[in-house]
């Protein structure tokens, strides 16, 4: 499955330190559009740009997005610019999911793409605790350090964590 990052995620998950973690998920192909890259700060850049050297992480190109189309998308969707370009990005492919932590974001991509498309950083977490990639405490603490961090999540106990199902909506 690819699944698109948004910079939120991007941000999430790279202040819990769990980023390079999430990107070797079993049969996830992580990608990362050129807006988005840009809107991380310097360190997080560096993480993401180690994270594609490796090949654990794909730099995605938004060539086939018409600049009016792409323009036209922000203006009526309220959206910011790494937002519409995961949405519109995933809506090219129909293999693509995008992974999302801002509210609004996550509505209009949901309303695009459909809810099985659209997943949170902290799903991608639990999916790595489902794939033995982190510990529930691990994941947790990233989520507490995320949150610390300024990150805008739901309020979870490390119980979701520990979940057998990856299909919990919303987050």
């Amino acid at each position: 499955m690819n699944v698109i990052l948004d910079a939120c995620s991007i941000i999430n998950l790279h202040n819990g330190g769990v980023l390079r973690c999430v990107c070797c998920i079993p049969h996830f192909h992580v990608q990362v559009g050129p807006i988005v890259g840009g809107e991380c700060s310097e360190d997080c850049a560096l993480a993401i740009a180690s994270l594609h050297t490796d090949g654990d992480l794909e730099y995605l190109e938004d060539n086939e997005i018409e600049v009016d189309d792409f323009l036209s998308f922000v203006d009526q969707n309220r959206l910011g610019d790494g937002e519409s370009e995961c949405i519109l990005l995933a809506n090219l492919d129909s293999q693509s999911s995008i992974c999302c932590d801002d509210r609004r974001g996550r509505l209009k991509a949901t309303e695009i793409l459909g809810e099985e498309r659209v997943l949170g950083s902290l799903r991608l977490m639990r999916i790595a605790v489902q794939n033995g990639l982190l510990e529930s405490a691990e994941a947790f603490a990233a989520y507490e350090l995320m949150r610390a961090a300024g990150g805008f999540l739901p309020t979870v106990g490390i119980g979701y964590f520990e979940g057998l199902s990856c299909l919990t909506p919303h987050l």
